[in-house]
């Protein structure tokens, strides 16, 4: 029984998670629309892997222990995610002496689409397809 609870806790942690990463986005976003500063900006990125990989563990541990049929793909997802990210992070990063802030507006517009994109299919795929195994596997 201990672990049934402990699983769902972990399944109860998993909505608000989306939440919190999309928030970061937006946050992210809005500098980039505001022009923050590119410090500011990269700051903001890379507070997003906090909640990024809490979410990826949380997500994999519970597949993992309901034996989900499909957790070699959510892993597989959750990797292709963190390749795209850490490359587009380390493009943005590129050109610091870029007076222009070239690198710095295209690359803050395609990573948080590219990040918002990704988002968007992959809770409306494997995450939903996960959460419905999980409900039928807890019986909640």
């Amino acid at each position: 029984m201990e672990k049934k609870e402990e699983l769902y806790s972990i399944f109860n942690k998993l909505d608000e998670q989306h939440k919190n990463i999309l928030s970061v986005i937006n946050v992210i976003n809005e500098a980039c629309i505001n022009k923050e500063s590119r410090d500011r900006v990269i700051e903001l990125i890379y507070s997003l892997d906090k909640y990024v990989m809490e979410h990826f563990k949380d997500e994999e541990y519970l597949a993992e222990e309901l034996d989900f049929f499909k957790t070699e793909y959510l892993k597989d997802e959750h990797d292709y995610f963190k390749g795209i990210y850490y490359k587009l992070c380390s493009h943005y990063n590129y050109d610091k002496n870029d007076k222009s802030n070239t690198y710095y507006s295209l690359f803050s517009v395609y990573l948080v689409q590219t990040m918002l994109d990704w988002l968007d299919f992959h809770i409306k795929t494997i995450d939903k397809d996960l959460m419905e195994f999980v409900k039928s596997e807890l019986a909640i």
